[in-house]
């Protein structure tokens, strides 16, 4: 497995000279979810005391309806590393690829979210953890469309086995690149978030790789010890 410095540089290598269609796309998806993230208030006003639980409602729908979009943002940066359609090429309407699929999508992660939810409840380290364990399910989503619900949460928790350490180091790796974006308003997200992900996807798919050999050998062994017996 890679070291974090070299999983950063893999990322920078893949965004150099895609930066801008990064960048660009990434805009336009925190402005998507930024203006609709604000129609509970267009719909129903601000919350008071009486409109409170509808406001809640709403927003709950909307925070529904914009999940398969994440899923389909991070799509477009798996879809580059596996030269399947590259950053300059992908266009603004490829981040609305996971709605093709949006009820395997949105049920999915709308129980990983779930599962994170109850994970922290009960105490925060094992939330922490178990949400590094399920941090690949959107790229699972992609990878394996036979897979749904429990199932692509499991194959990315099995992905994750042995790697989470790893993961939660990338992470606080761009601790200071993300205070730079607080810093910014919000602003600096707009490279941030490229780089970001794009180191995640870097991380993921070595990890996948590394699931699939172990795997195929798993089911090696097993053809050759039927054989034999």
């Amino acid at each position: 497995m890679k070291t974090v410095s070299e999983f950063r540089a893999e990322a920078r290598g893949l965004l150099a000279g895609h930066l801008n269609s990064a960048a660009l796309i990434t805009f336009v998806y925190i402005l998507f979810v930024w203006l609709v993230g604000q129609t509970p208030t267009f719909i129903i006003g601000r919350p008071d005391e009486f409109l409170f639980y509808p406001y809640l409602s709403c927003s709950f729908v909307v925070t529904l309806a914009l999940l398969p979009l994440g899923v389909g943002y991070a799509w477009v940066f798996l879809r580059h590393k596996k030269r399947t359609v590259l950053l300059s090429d992908a266009g603004i309407n490829s981040m609305f690829q996971a709605y093709h699929d949006v009820w395997r999508v949105l049920l999915t992660m709308f129980i990983k979210e779930i599962f994170v939810m109850l994970w922290m409840l009960l105490l925060i380290v094992p939330g922490i953890v178990k949400s590094i364990s399920y941090s690949m399910t959107s790229f699972v989503l992609y990878d394996y469309p036979e897979l749904s619900y429990e199932d692509a949460i499991r194959r990315s928790s099995d992905i994750m086995r042995g790697h989470k350490m790893q993961y939660f180091l990338l992470v606080l790796s761009f601790f200071g690149w993300f205070l730079l974006g607080f810093i910014t308003m919000g602003i600096g997200f707009i490279w941030i978030n490229p780089y970001f992900t794009m180191a995640s996807t870097a991380f993921y798919e070595e990890a996948r790789a590394e699931y699939e050999s172990s795997h195929n050998e798993d089911k090696e062994d097993e053809s050759d010890s039927n054989t034999l017996s």
